[in-house]
């Protein structure tokens, strides 16, 4: 008895000594020595101790360490490992810079993350870059693109030149959610779709979701586009500018208290007009030329960020992008002239608060506003269109890495829209006449989530989640109720914020990961999305004056269900990487503007030239990837369909989508011999958009008819382009860096269709003759350019 309560008193005082041994908490940041970005996923381990942990979306880790001296080891593919000796005495923040590995042959693994994660991971149809990858990507005017980087992508479409926005699998523009550190950009993209709004100086990392989309992401029915911007230097000032043909950029960014509190500050501009109106005068001696002599084009953004390090949790930073576009064309020989511009502004408050080594808080306030305003004078007519969305969101999510041995996500967003939809303004001899009466319109969404992954054993991983939406079309507002053939019954008043219409929906994901062997993985994914919030296009092509519109008694939300199946591998020790993937995606409540947009203006209530239909997108993706080595890229095919149908629109009858592309093929391929030069190609093969298009035309009543056939019946000629790029570093000097940059857009001066338009000869009435032939136009022949970039 009294060796069992010596046994029991002794485990008693060590379990009371083992207890009282103090654990501290070991913090800090990583990130990537040359460019700044945080290295998501790197490992952090305690070399003499079984614990570790790796670092969460924002480059942050934390974890527990006892008293004394530790070696720490930080480890990330790609990248040179560190192990330093940390002693803890208390609380300490530890940050850490890796370099990219450079071997002695020059070969430099470019790689941004694991690679294993192509197989390991549970997640279906994602793309992610970073910052990095997107800067050795084909530089058009010496200007690497993120949103052109993406479009290399398979399932990943640009409709064609000139076009903004882009398309995932049978999606239309808007239903792509697309944030900068958090906050909504409407229009991604300058000059039609020629740059995009991310400058490429300061994205830190962007991913794209295109299936399995997570219950903390809601509002749009195709994918999910994340872009985080740098965060600044803590250490040291560092000046970077480019110098190119049509723009040059210039980028700031240091300490402003050191180890405490960063800045970046970068700005673009344009001066297309300087460069093109001395070509158009020398080679353009016609028409075309006049029309063009008369325009200016201008562009600009500007960027801002501070970034606060509070203490070893809590990190604080404030962005501000401001974006526009600027078109004026003056034609003094028949008196006419019009000015357009559009452009996104945003504002976004983040607070990051690391509660412990397994869990954090995310806490974010956001701003977003884009308008589009339109204003022509001929002769004695003027017209003025405006239309504006903006919108102000919270949302705030709790993320846990240990609950029940699985990672659990849940939090809460808000969102407050006031939409312009179509402010039409006509005057004569400058005297305002009212077209029409119109109304802002106002919205808000509220929305909670959960989402929990898990490995059910070791070789099936399952990720489930749900979000919860309800979605008020608020006052004030007048509605309008009318009979059939259009007579007023009554008018509704609604205050404000008071509720006219009301949606709730749930909208379940989940998908599974099954380990098929140590380098292979089959996928599965099944999701719901809704989208309250809608763009009407005004025609074939996806211009800056497409409006957005929310959902209301007349306008329902649009939704989508996805089902996405997928096999993955890896081979040669993770240097390629390879998948298929097949999705079915079925479309309901799609929205089509009937009559384009004049007719729209006509009335009040917009929703008369308003449809309302279904659709459905089906197709099979390849993909293989080199991540490693002195040749890196990728090369990917995409076979797909898209379909929509509406009662009022080809006699009810299903049509092919006018952003439906059968074949697609993206090659992409980067060459680094040394450390001087750097050589790129992309190659892009799709088969033509479709159009619809005239089939006959016939006399009636002393007019001309058209008969069109069916729509989207005809396909465009393929498009098909090829970009090079070679990049030469000089050697560092001092506190000096420098490169050329030598580019060639559309090397063999393919001639793509922007439109096709119909030319009519020919009268039928005096002399019965008529000929119709149809004239391609394009817009961006071959474009070489050469840029200066330099860093300080």
């Amino acid at each position: 008895m009294r060796r069992l309560a010596l046994t029991i008193i002794t485990i008693l005082l060590a379990g009371t000594f083992l207890h009282s041994q103090e654990n501290f908490r070991l913090s800090g940041h990583i990130s990537d020595s040359l460019t700044h970005e945080p290295l998501i996923g790197a490992t952090v381990y305690l070399k003499n101790e079984a614990r570790g942990t790796s670092s969460d979306t924002y480059g942050n880790y934390s974890l527990e360490a006892g008293r004394g001296t530790h070696s720490l080891v930080v480890s990330y593919v790609g990248f040179r490992t560190k192990e330093v000796s940390v002693q803890v005495s208390g609380d300490i923040g530890v940050d850490f810079r890796l370099a990219p590995e450079v071997k002695e042959s020059g070969e430099v693994i470019i790689t941004a993350k694991n690679p294993s994660g192509n197989t390991e991971s549970a997640r279906t149809g994602m793309i992610e870059l970073s910052g990095r990858e997107i800067r050795k990507m084909p530089a058009l005017m010496g200007e690497p693109d993120l949103i052109r980087a993406l479009r290399s992508s398979p399932g990943v479409q640009a409709a064609n030149d000139g076009n903004s926005g882009f398309y995932v699998r049978g999606g239309n523009v808007d239903q792509n959610l697309i944030l900068l550190d958090n906050a909504i950009v409407y229009n991604p993209s300058h000059v039609l779709g020629f740059f995009s709004v991310f400058n490429a100086d300061i994205v830190s990392s962007a991913s794209l979701i295109k299936s399995g989309i997570p219950a903390s992401y809601g509002g749009r029915i195709s994918s999910v586009l994340t872009v985080k911007s740098i965060d600044g230097d803590f250490q040291k000032h560092t000046l970077s500018a480019s110098l190119g043909l049509i723009y040059s950029k210039v980028t700031l960014q240091g300490p402003l208290v050191r180890d405490k509190l960063s800045y970046f500050i970068s700005v673009r501009k344009t001066y297309v007009n300087e460069v093109l109106k001395p070509i158009l005068g020398l080679f353009m001696q016609n028409d075309t030329g006049k029309v063009f002599s008369g325009s200016e084009y201008g562009m600009f953004d500007l960027n801002v960020k501070l970034t606060a390090k509070l203490n070893s949790r809590n990190r604080l930073s404030l962005m501000a992008y401001k974006g526009s576009d600027n078109f004026k064309l003056d034609n003094p020989d028949i008196n006419y002239q019009s000015h357009i511009n559009w452009g996104n502004t945003l504002l976004a408050l983040n607070w990051n608060y690391l509660i412990n080594d397994s869990s954090y808080l995310l806490n974010s306030l956001s701003f977003s506003n884009y308008d589009f305003n339109y204003h022509s004078d001929q002769y004695i007519m003027g017209i003025n269109l405006y239309s504006s969305i903006r919108n102000l969101s919270y949302k705030l999510e709790y993320s846990r890495n240990d609950w029940w041995k699985g990672s659990l996500k849940a939090g809460l967003e808000a969102r407050y829209y006031r939409f312009i939809p179509n402010e039409f303004m006509l005057s004569i001899n400058q005297v305002d006449l009212n077209y029409s009466t119109y109304q802002d319109l106002y919205a808000g969404e509220f929305s909670v989530f959960a989402s929990y992954e898990k490995d059910l054993t070791k070789r099936l991983r399952v990720y489930g989640g749900l979000r919860l939406t309800n979605y008020n079309h608020l006052g004030p507002y007048e509605h309008v109720n009318r009979t059939a053939e259009g007579i007023i019954l009554d008018t509704a008043v609604y205050g404000n914020l008071e509720s006219v219409k009301s949606y709730a929906y749930l909208e379940p994901r989940i998908t599974a990961r099954l380990q098929t062997g140590i380098t292979s993985s089959v996928k599965a994914s099944y999701t719901r999305n809704y989208q309250y919030i809608h763009v009407a296009s005004a025609s074939s092509i996806t211009m800056p004056s497409d409006i957005w519109i929310p959902s209301t008694s007349e306008t329902r939300p649009q939704f989508g269900d996805q089902v996405t199946l997928g096999y993955y591998r890896n081979f040669s020790d993770n240097v390629y990487t390879a998948s298929v993937e097949g999705y079915f995606k079925t479309l309901r409540h799609q929205v089509e503007l009937l009559y384009g947009l004049g007719a729209s203006l006509q009335d009040v209530s917009y929703e008369n030239g308003l449809t309302s239909g279904k659709g459905y997108a089906t197709g099979i993706e390849f993909l293989v990837q080199k991540q490693q080595g002195k040749f890196t890229g990728w090369i990917g095919y995409s076979l797909s369909y898209s379909e929509r149908q509406f009662d009022e629109i080809n006699n009810g009858n299903p049509f092919p989508a006018k952003y439906d592309r059968r074949h697609e093929i993206n090659l992409i391929v980067n060459y680094r011999p040394g450390n001087r030069w750097d050589f790129s190609a992309a190659f892009i093969y799709a088969t033509g958009n479709t159009m619809t298009v005239p089939v006959q035309l016939y006399l009636l009543g002393g007019n001309i008819m058209t008969e069109y056939g069916e729509t989207n019946g005809f396909r465009m000629p393929p498009y098909h382009r090829m970009d090079l790029s070679a990049t030469y570093t000089f050697k560092p000097k001092r506190k000096f860096e420098s490169s050329l940059n030598f580019s060639v857009f559309n090397v063999y001066n393919r001639a793509n269709p922007f439109l096709i338009v119909f030319d009519i000869q020919g009268d039928i009435v005096q002399d019965h003759s008529l000929s119709v032939s149809a004239k391609q136009i394009s817009i961006f022949p071959i474009i070489p350019s050469v840029s200066w970039n330099i860093k300080l």
